[in-house]
């Protein structure tokens, strides 16, 4: 599926998206550059996007650029759909795999411009500023969740809000 105007467009991506799990392309009418992502349900990821609320929060360039240039000026392609279990509503771990497998493809074949991460579902290679480091110490010490990973040769330190992303980070459960 192919929306010539994201923005124009909006309310039919929302209805033809709706419990779609896959892979997702924006392009930039502008200047040609992209950005891939993938979600469980489209378009619950999609209206997100759609918030601009949610826009203004975030320093991502999919972000400033969806603010800048306006929904108008974005094509958005889906590039990859997974079912879900049709008797159990209920998405298999398989399929969760898939899912991050696809995008990762889809990552490494298309080398998107707006995407900070080139690696499906991980936050390596990412490194946040001081600030941000300072503001997300603060805000896991208060709510006592903040996992530390300490990377013994190097004497690396990395910061996660959750296990779920150390895990991640470190590519084990």
């Amino acid at each position: 599926m192919s929306y010539e105007s994201a923005g124009l467009q909006k309310n039919q991506i929302l209805k033809e998206c709706s419990g779609l799990r896959g892979i997702y392309r924006f392009t930039n009418k502008t200047n040609n550059k992209t950005y891939v992502g993938s979600g469980e349900n489209l378009a619950k990821r999609f209206a997100i996007y759609f918030r601009k609320s949610e826009l203004v929060k975030s320093k991502r360039p999919i972000h400033s650029a969806f603010l800048y240039y306006g929904y108008d000026n974005f094509r958005l392609d889906i590039l990859a759909t997974i079912p879900n279990n049709p008797a159990s509503g209920v998405v298999s771990i398989e399929s969760k795999g898939e899912l991050v497998k696809l995008e990762q493809y889809y990552l490494d074949l298309l080398d998107p411009d707006y995407n900070i991460l080139k690696v499906a579902y991980s936050l390596k290679g990412y490194v946040h500023t001081e600030e941000t480091k300072v503001k997300l110490k603060a805000s896991a010490a208060k709510r006592g969740r903040a996992v530390w990973v300490l990377n013994k040769l190097t004497d690396e330190r990395f910061h996660f809000l959750t296990t779920r992303e150390a895990s991640e980070f470190l590519d084990t459960s």
